[in-house]
C-alpha cells in the first residue's frame, strides 16, 4: 500500500504545544512592544490563528514579528 498523504492534528492530541507557543508568544510580544504580557493577556487575543494574533498585538511590525514567533517556536519545540 503506498500512502499519498500523511495528516497530523497537532491541537494537544498528539503534542501538546500550547506551552511553548505561549512562551514564543510572550517572548515575541515583549520584544516588539517592550512590554511583558500575562498568560491571561495573551489567552484574550485568540480567535484568529498565530500570525492574526501576533498582527493585533504588533500591527506596525507585525511581519517581523510573525518571523520571530515561528522561529522562537522552532527553538524552544
Amino acid at each position: 500500500m503506498k500512502l499519498a498523504a500523511v495528516i497530523f492534528d497537532l491541537d494537544g492530541t498528539l503534542a501538546d504545544n500550547f506551552p511553548v507557543a505561549m512562551k514564543a508568544f510572550r517572548q515575541t510580544f515583549e520584544r516588539y512592544t517592550g512590554r511583558a504580557y500575562s498568560d491571561t493577556e495573551i489567552v484574550s487575543f485568540f480567535g484568529p490563528n498565530a500570525e492574526g494574533i501576533v498582527r493585533r498585538v504588533v500591527p506596525d511590525n507585525w511581519q517581523a514579528a510573525v518571523a520571530t514567533f515561528y522561529a522562537l517556536f522552532d527553538v524552544l519545540y
